[in-house]
Parts: C-alpha cells; structure tokens; sequence
C-alpha cells in the first residue's frame, strides 16, 4: 500500500497531538454548557460584521465545539458570498476578542447590527 505526504504527516500530527493520548471526549452535558450562547453575548440568528469591514454583514448559524480541544466556536455565514465560517469565540482572534486599533482604540472583532 502506498501513502502520499499528506497522509503521513496528517498521521505524525495526530501522534504527537496532546489528546492522542486521551482520545474520550467530555461528558455530554458538560460539553453542552459550553455552548450557551448567553455566555458569549452571541445570538444565534442575529447579524454582525466584522470591524475590517462594516459593510459586509455575517449571520451566526450555531455555536460549535473544535474537535481537537473542544473549545467553543462561532458558525458563521457571509450574506455577500454565502461562505461559511467557523471561529473560535475566545483566544487570539476571536470572535470576542477585542482588537486594538492602530488610533490606540479598542473595538469588538464583531459587532452586531440590525439585519
């Protein structure tokens, strides 16, 4: 059988992942508290854009769990070229991490507007 270089080192990444190890993931309800959005003032359905890009509106589809860390993350939609997004909520670049300005002003990644 032979493998192509994409294979093997997606399995050398999976051998050297932290989790490889411990491959169970959270218990269910515990995984579910991580995705109420009430947390994250998110609301799903709503419509938001970006601070790069005011005119360009993004609709929030759910919130989501990143399989590799089980970190919670936004599912998101562009209404200009329906591509879907996914974003972690907290961390660098973020969709609640705010970004300071090159002015110095501090200013939200995402802003909800009224769609």
């Amino acid at each position: 059988m032979q493998y192509d270089i994409k294979s093997i080192l997606n399995y050398a990444i999976i051998l050297l992942s932290p989790k490889f190890n411990n491959m169970a993931h959270t218990d269910s309800k515990d995984l579910q508290a991580k995705l109420e959005p009430t947390q994250y003032n998110i609301e799903v359905g709503a419509y938001y854009h970006h601070y790069k890009n005011p005119q360009t509106h993004y609709k929030v589809l759910n919130l989501a769990l990143s399989e590799w860390d089980e970190e919670p993350a936004v599912v998101y939609q562009s209404m200009t070229d329906t591509l879907i997004w996914v974003r972690r909520i907290n961390g660098e670049n973020g969709w609640n991490t705010p970004v300071t300005l090159d002015n110095s002003q501090i200013v939200n990644r995402f802003e909800r507007v009224e769609g």
